[in-house]
């Protein structure tokens, strides 16, 4: 016998926080001090426990790129960004547009991010997966990953579709021995050996 669709149970409805929401509730205190976390997708999700060589990559590869960002543009380390109304990410780097005075009372969106960097240890299936897929939907012109498991950054570009559809339709592999090109606003404005981002062996 069917059951009517009016009347079949469905489970408890899910509610998604926006943005707005979310840094309201950060201001009340409604989070402790230790917790760490993104907003993904309306999502409230904690962020891994990072070891050394996360932490390592993380500030050498910020300080790189620090050296070779011409100004405005700055490195953002593990700040914020909002990519919509449900979406409120903290890579791990971003090359954003400055001056930073900009952002003294804002959150830098998808238009003013030229790169985005996510260093994956343990969190390798969120970086290539959901995280990919929103840069890629937001329109982040270019996004890194540093893949500390098998020693090598995955450089994705040319992001196309929205939601689910999204993808970065060119991906490059860079492995040690070789150097990834920095690209800013249509120009080359420097590289990173691979080498020399990485712990070594």
């Amino acid at each position: 016998m069917a059951t009517d669709a009016r009347t079949r149970t469905t489970g408890p409805r899910l509610y998604r926080v926006s943005v707005q929401q979310y840094l309201k509730m950060i201001k009340a205190g409604v989070f402790p001090e230790t917790a760490h976390l993104e907003l993904l997708g309306g999502k409230l999700v904690e962020k891994m426990t990072k070891y050394p060589p996360h932490s390592f990559v993380v500030g050498r590869l910020g300080r790189m790129l620090g050296r070779i960002v011409p100004e405005p543009w700055f490195v953002s380390e593990e700040k914020p960004v909002k990519l919509g109304r449900f979406w409120y990410p903290e890579p791990d780097l971003a090359v954003v547009r400055g001056p930073d005075s900009r952002f003294e009372s804002k959150t830098p969106e998808a238009i003013d991010l030229g790169l985005v960097v996510e260093v994956a240890e343990s969190s390798y299936v969120m970086d290539r997966g959901r995280k990919w897929q929103l840069y890629a939907s937001a329109g982040v012109s270019s996004y890194w990953i540093a893949n500390l498991a098998q020693r090598r950054f995955e450089v994705f570009s040319d992001p196309s579709g929205k939601g689910r559809s999204a993808a970065y339709r060119q991906v490059q592999i860079y492995v040690d021995g070789q150097s990834i090109p920095l690209w800013l606003e249509g120009r080359e404005i420097g590289q990173i050996a691979v080498s020399d981002a990485l712990p070594t062996v």
